[in-house]
Protein backbone atom coordinates (compact mmCIF):
# COMPACT_ATOMS: atom_id res chain seq x y z
CA UNK A 1 0.00 0.00 0.00
CA UNK A 2 1.40 3.43 -0.94
CA UNK A 3 1.94 6.19 1.62
CA UNK A 4 -0.92 8.29 0.14
CA UNK A 5 -3.31 5.34 0.40
CA UNK A 6 -2.30 4.80 4.03
CA UNK A 7 -2.89 8.45 4.81
CA UNK A 8 -6.29 8.46 3.10
CA UNK A 9 -7.30 5.30 4.91
CA UNK A 10 -6.25 6.70 8.30
CA UNK A 11 -8.11 9.96 7.86
CA UNK A 12 -11.29 8.30 6.56
CA UNK A 13 -11.19 5.81 9.45
CA UNK A 14 -10.82 8.58 12.02
CA UNK A 15 -13.58 10.68 10.45
CA UNK A 16 -15.90 7.66 10.24
CA UNK A 17 -15.25 6.99 13.93
CA UNK A 18 -16.08 10.59 14.76
CA UNK A 19 -19.18 10.35 12.60
CA UNK A 20 -20.45 7.25 14.37
CA UNK A 21 -19.84 8.83 17.77
CA UNK A 22 -21.60 12.02 16.72
CA UNK A 23 -24.43 10.04 15.20
CA UNK A 24 -24.94 8.04 18.39
CA UNK A 25 -25.12 11.23 20.44
CA UNK A 26 -27.66 12.66 17.99
CA UNK A 27 -29.75 9.48 18.21
CA UNK A 28 -29.96 9.86 21.98
CA UNK A 29 -30.89 13.52 21.63
CA UNK A 30 -33.47 12.85 18.90
CA UNK A 31 -35.05 10.07 20.98
CA UNK A 32 -35.80 12.64 23.61
CA UNK A 33 -37.27 14.96 20.95
CA UNK A 34 -39.19 12.09 19.27
CA UNK A 35 -37.41 12.91 16.00
CA UNK A 36 -34.77 10.82 14.19
CA UNK A 37 -34.84 12.30 10.73
CA UNK A 38 -31.63 14.33 11.18
CA UNK A 39 -29.35 11.41 12.05
CA UNK A 40 -28.73 9.80 8.60
CA UNK A 41 -28.24 13.21 7.02
CA UNK A 42 -25.60 14.19 9.61
CA UNK A 43 -23.69 10.93 9.28
CA UNK A 44 -23.75 11.10 5.46
CA UNK A 45 -22.51 14.69 5.59
CA UNK A 46 -19.57 13.78 7.81
CA UNK A 47 -18.59 10.92 5.49
CA UNK A 48 -18.55 13.32 2.51
CA UNK A 49 -16.43 15.82 4.44
CA UNK A 50 -14.00 13.07 5.46
CA UNK A 51 -13.66 11.90 1.86
CA UNK A 52 -12.94 15.45 0.73
CA UNK A 53 -10.22 15.86 3.38
CA UNK A 54 -8.68 12.55 2.40
CA UNK A 55 -8.66 13.58 -1.26
CA UNK A 56 -6.85 16.81 -0.33
CA UNK A 57 -4.20 14.96 1.65
CA UNK A 58 -3.67 12.54 -1.22
CA UNK A 59 -2.80 15.51 -3.49
CA UNK A 60 -0.28 16.94 -0.97
CA UNK A 61 2.72 14.58 -0.81
CA UNK A 62 4.45 16.39 2.09
CA UNK A 63 1.50 16.06 4.45
CA UNK A 64 0.84 12.49 3.30
CA UNK A 65 4.46 11.53 3.90
CA UNK A 66 4.50 12.97 7.49
CA UNK A 67 1.36 11.11 8.52
CA UNK A 68 2.56 7.92 6.84
CA UNK A 69 5.85 8.09 8.69
CA UNK A 70 3.99 8.63 11.96
CA UNK A 71 1.82 5.55 11.36
CA UNK A 72 4.86 3.54 10.31
CA UNK A 73 6.83 4.41 13.44
CA UNK A 74 3.82 3.80 15.68
CA UNK A 75 3.41 0.28 14.30
CA UNK A 76 6.66 -0.69 16.01
CA UNK A 77 5.40 0.30 19.47
CA UNK A 78 4.52 3.38 21.51
CA UNK A 79 7.17 6.09 21.16
CA UNK A 80 8.29 8.19 24.14
CA UNK A 81 7.33 11.88 23.89
CA UNK A 82 10.95 13.05 24.32
CA UNK A 83 12.51 10.76 21.71
CA UNK A 84 12.70 13.63 19.20
CA UNK A 85 12.60 16.95 21.09
CA UNK A 86 13.78 18.77 17.98
CA UNK A 87 10.46 18.03 16.26
CA UNK A 88 7.82 17.95 19.02
CA UNK A 89 4.76 18.40 16.78
CA UNK A 90 5.62 15.34 14.70
CA UNK A 91 6.20 13.39 17.88
CA UNK A 92 2.79 14.44 19.19
CA UNK A 93 1.19 12.99 16.06
CA UNK A 94 3.01 9.69 16.61
CA UNK A 95 1.95 9.58 20.24
CA UNK A 96 -1.63 10.45 19.38
CA UNK A 97 -1.86 7.75 16.72
CA UNK A 98 -0.46 5.19 19.14
CA UNK A 99 -2.99 6.03 21.84
CA UNK A 100 -6.02 6.82 19.67
CA UNK A 101 -7.90 3.66 20.62
CA UNK A 102 -6.90 3.60 24.31
CA UNK A 103 -9.22 6.26 25.71
CA UNK A 104 -12.51 5.02 27.24
CA UNK A 105 -15.87 6.22 25.97
CA UNK A 106 -16.54 9.84 26.87
CA UNK A 107 -12.83 10.75 27.06
CA UNK A 108 -10.91 12.85 24.60
CA UNK A 109 -7.26 12.23 23.75
CA UNK A 110 -5.22 15.40 24.36
CA UNK A 111 -1.56 16.39 24.63
CA UNK A 112 -0.43 18.99 27.22
CA UNK A 113 1.56 22.00 25.92
CA UNK A 114 5.25 21.34 25.39
CA UNK A 115 8.13 23.57 26.52
CA UNK A 116 10.41 25.32 24.04
CA UNK A 117 12.70 22.29 24.22
CA UNK A 118 9.92 19.92 23.27
CA UNK A 119 9.54 18.48 26.77
CA UNK A 120 6.38 17.84 28.73
CA UNK A 121 4.15 15.20 30.29
CA UNK A 122 2.79 12.41 28.08
CA UNK A 123 -0.50 12.75 26.27
CA UNK A 124 -3.56 11.22 27.90
CA UNK A 125 -7.34 10.89 28.13
CA UNK A 126 -9.33 13.90 29.33
CA UNK A 127 -12.84 13.18 30.58
CA UNK A 128 -14.37 16.55 31.52
CA UNK A 129 -11.30 17.59 33.47
CA UNK A 130 -10.42 14.16 34.85
CA UNK A 131 -6.99 13.47 33.39
CA UNK A 132 -5.71 9.91 32.86
CA UNK A 133 -2.20 9.59 31.39
CA UNK A 134 -1.89 6.92 28.72
CA UNK A 135 0.50 4.19 29.82
CA UNK A 136 3.62 3.98 27.68
CA UNK A 137 5.48 0.78 26.97
CA UNK A 138 9.04 1.06 28.20
CA UNK A 139 11.84 -1.46 28.58
CA UNK A 140 13.68 -1.97 31.88
CA UNK A 141 17.24 -0.64 32.01
CA UNK A 142 19.97 -1.56 34.51
CA UNK A 143 21.80 1.11 36.46
CA UNK A 144 25.56 1.24 36.00
CA UNK A 145 26.12 3.25 39.20
CA UNK A 146 24.83 1.03 42.01
CA UNK A 147 24.06 -2.62 42.66
CA UNK A 148 20.42 -3.75 42.61
CA UNK A 149 19.12 -0.48 41.15
CA UNK A 150 17.50 0.38 37.83
CA UNK A 151 17.80 3.41 35.59
CA UNK A 152 14.23 2.51 34.64
CA UNK A 153 11.91 -0.26 35.81
CA UNK A 154 11.13 -2.20 38.97
CA UNK A 155 13.99 -3.99 40.74
CA UNK A 156 13.63 -7.78 41.06
CA UNK A 157 16.44 -9.05 43.31
CA UNK A 158 15.42 -12.69 43.00
CA UNK A 159 18.57 -14.00 41.36
CA UNK A 160 21.30 -15.75 43.33
CA UNK A 161 24.59 -13.87 43.27
CA UNK A 162 27.79 -15.65 42.30
CA UNK A 163 31.03 -15.44 44.27
CA UNK A 164 32.24 -12.59 42.05
CA UNK A 165 29.06 -10.94 40.65
CA UNK A 166 25.82 -9.35 41.84
CA UNK A 167 22.76 -10.35 39.77
CA UNK A 168 19.36 -8.62 39.52
CA UNK A 169 16.62 -7.68 37.01
CA UNK A 170 14.93 -4.45 35.92
CA UNK A 171 11.38 -5.15 34.76
CA UNK A 172 9.86 -2.95 32.04
CA UNK A 173 6.38 -1.42 32.17
CA UNK A 174 3.27 -2.03 30.04
CA UNK A 175 4.76 -5.04 28.32
CA UNK A 176 8.29 -3.65 28.11
CA UNK A 177 11.24 -6.03 28.15
CA UNK A 178 13.08 -7.06 31.33
CA UNK A 179 16.78 -6.19 31.51
CA UNK A 180 19.05 -8.72 33.22
CA UNK A 181 21.80 -6.97 35.17
CA UNK A 182 25.25 -7.98 36.42
CA UNK A 183 27.94 -6.13 38.31
CA UNK A 184 31.32 -7.30 39.56
CA UNK A 185 31.68 -7.50 43.32
CA UNK A 186 34.63 -5.56 44.75
CA UNK A 187 37.45 -7.80 45.98
CA UNK A 188 37.60 -7.69 49.80
CA UNK A 189 40.30 -9.34 51.92
CA UNK A 190 39.31 -10.61 55.36
CA UNK A 191 40.80 -8.64 58.28
CA UNK A 192 40.54 -9.70 61.95
CA UNK A 193 39.18 -7.35 64.59
CA UNK A 194 40.83 -6.94 67.99
CA UNK A 195 37.46 -7.86 69.52
CA UNK A 196 36.79 -11.59 69.77
CA UNK A 197 34.56 -13.10 67.05
CA UNK A 198 34.50 -9.85 65.02
CA UNK A 199 35.88 -8.86 61.60
CA UNK A 200 37.10 -5.45 60.48
CA UNK A 201 36.49 -6.67 56.91
CA UNK A 202 35.15 -9.88 55.47
CA UNK A 203 32.49 -12.36 56.50
CA UNK A 204 32.66 -13.94 59.97
CA UNK A 205 32.56 -17.71 60.47
CA UNK A 206 33.04 -19.63 63.73
CA UNK A 207 35.91 -21.97 64.62
CA UNK A 208 36.29 -24.25 67.65
CA UNK A 209 37.82 -22.54 70.68
CA UNK A 210 40.52 -24.03 72.89
CA UNK A 211 40.95 -23.76 76.64
CA UNK A 212 43.10 -20.67 76.30
CA UNK A 213 41.99 -19.04 73.00
CA UNK A 214 38.93 -18.00 70.99
CA UNK A 215 39.21 -18.80 67.25
CA UNK A 216 37.22 -17.53 64.21
CA UNK A 217 37.60 -16.73 60.47
CA UNK A 218 37.22 -13.49 58.52
CA UNK A 219 36.51 -14.71 54.96
CA UNK A 220 37.29 -12.55 51.95
CA UNK A 221 34.75 -11.96 49.15
CA UNK A 222 35.08 -11.89 45.35
CA UNK A 223 38.25 -14.03 45.53
CA UNK A 224 39.70 -11.97 48.37
CA UNK A 225 41.96 -13.65 50.94
CA UNK A 226 40.66 -15.00 54.28
CA UNK A 227 42.24 -14.50 57.71
CA UNK A 228 42.29 -16.88 60.69
CA UNK A 229 41.80 -14.95 63.92
CA UNK A 230 42.37 -15.68 67.61
CA UNK A 231 42.08 -13.88 70.92
CA UNK A 232 43.39 -14.95 74.34
CA UNK A 233 40.83 -15.95 76.91
CA UNK A 234 41.02 -14.29 80.36
CA UNK A 235 42.82 -16.30 83.07
CA UNK A 236 40.65 -19.02 84.63
CA UNK A 237 39.80 -18.46 88.30
CA UNK A 238 38.62 -21.35 90.54
CA UNK A 239 36.38 -20.79 93.53
CA UNK A 240 38.11 -21.29 96.94
CA UNK A 241 36.36 -21.26 100.33
CA UNK A 242 37.35 -19.06 103.25
CA UNK A 243 37.21 -20.14 106.91
CA UNK A 244 34.82 -17.28 107.59
CA UNK A 245 31.16 -17.96 106.87
CA UNK A 246 29.80 -16.62 103.58
CA UNK A 247 33.19 -15.60 102.22
CA UNK A 248 35.60 -16.84 99.52
CA UNK A 249 39.37 -16.66 99.24
CA UNK A 250 38.78 -16.73 95.44
CA UNK A 251 35.58 -16.47 93.41
CA UNK A 252 32.10 -15.19 94.17
CA UNK A 253 29.73 -16.25 96.99
CA UNK A 254 26.56 -18.01 95.71
CA UNK A 255 23.90 -20.42 96.98
CA UNK A 256 23.59 -19.60 100.69
CA UNK A 257 21.63 -22.50 102.18
CA UNK A 258 22.10 -23.10 105.95
CA UNK A 259 21.22 -26.16 108.05
CA UNK A 260 20.61 -26.46 111.79
CA UNK A 261 24.25 -27.28 112.43
CA UNK A 262 26.20 -25.38 109.73
CA UNK A 263 26.41 -22.34 107.47
CA UNK A 264 26.58 -23.41 103.82
CA UNK A 265 27.43 -21.55 100.57
CA UNK A 266 29.50 -21.95 97.39
CA UNK A 267 32.42 -20.05 95.85
CA UNK A 268 31.84 -19.69 92.08
CA UNK A 269 34.88 -19.44 89.79
CA UNK A 270 35.18 -17.21 86.66
CA UNK A 271 36.38 -17.59 83.05
CA UNK A 272 35.59 -21.29 83.17
CA UNK A 273 36.93 -21.85 86.70
CA UNK A 274 35.35 -24.38 89.08
CA UNK A 275 32.69 -23.82 91.76
CA UNK A 276 33.40 -25.08 95.29
CA UNK A 277 30.85 -25.85 98.07
CA UNK A 278 31.70 -24.40 101.51
CA UNK A 279 30.45 -24.84 105.08
CA UNK A 280 31.30 -23.69 108.61
CA UNK A 281 29.84 -25.30 111.76
CA UNK A 282 27.51 -23.19 113.79
CA UNK A 283 28.53 -22.60 117.47
CA UNK A 284 27.78 -25.72 119.63
CA UNK A 285 25.52 -26.10 122.70
CA UNK A 286 25.15 -29.25 124.79
CA UNK A 287 21.79 -30.91 125.16
CA UNK A 288 20.19 -31.89 128.50
CA UNK A 289 20.40 -35.60 127.77
CA UNK A 290 23.47 -37.69 127.02
CA UNK A 291 24.94 -37.48 123.53
CA UNK A 292 22.63 -34.63 122.44
CA UNK A 293 23.22 -31.09 121.18
CA UNK A 294 20.86 -28.18 121.28
CA UNK A 295 23.11 -26.46 118.66
CA UNK A 296 26.10 -27.43 116.62
CA UNK A 297 27.33 -30.64 115.10
CA UNK A 298 27.44 -33.72 117.37
CA UNK A 299 30.71 -35.68 117.52
CA UNK A 300 31.37 -38.73 119.71
CA UNK A 301 34.07 -38.63 122.34
CA UNK A 302 35.37 -41.57 124.42
CA UNK A 303 33.47 -41.88 127.66
CA UNK A 304 35.17 -42.13 131.06
CA UNK A 305 34.23 -44.49 133.90
CA UNK A 306 32.40 -41.65 135.57
CA UNK A 307 30.75 -39.77 132.64
CA UNK A 308 29.43 -39.87 129.10
CA UNK A 309 31.41 -37.63 126.71
CA UNK A 310 30.57 -36.01 123.31
CA UNK A 311 31.08 -32.76 121.39
CA UNK A 312 28.60 -30.23 120.08
CA UNK A 313 30.60 -28.40 117.36
CA UNK A 314 33.63 -27.22 119.29
CA UNK A 315 32.02 -27.63 122.71
CA UNK A 316 32.84 -30.78 124.80
CA UNK A 317 29.83 -32.07 126.72
CA UNK A 318 29.70 -34.40 129.74
CA UNK A 319 27.00 -36.14 131.76
CA UNK A 320 27.62 -38.19 134.90
CA UNK A 321 26.78 -41.89 134.77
Amino acid sequence: MKTSSIAKFLVVALVLGAGVTFGTQMVQKNQENRSQAFVPVAVWGLILVGDAIATWIATHPDATQAIGEAASETAGGVVDLLDDPANPERQRIIDANAAALKCPAGSKYECPPLTSRGEGPPCGCNNNGTWTPVLVKKDGKCSTKNYNTCEYGAVYDNLKDTTTQVLWQCKGSVGGQTDFCTANKPKINGICSTTKNKCTKGKYSELKDTEDYYYWMCNGTANGTSAKCHSSKPNKVNGICSNTKYSCSSGTVVNKVDTTIAYKWSCKGSNGGSQTPCDVDKPGACGKTKNSCSAGKWTDVTDTTAAYKWKCANIICSLKK
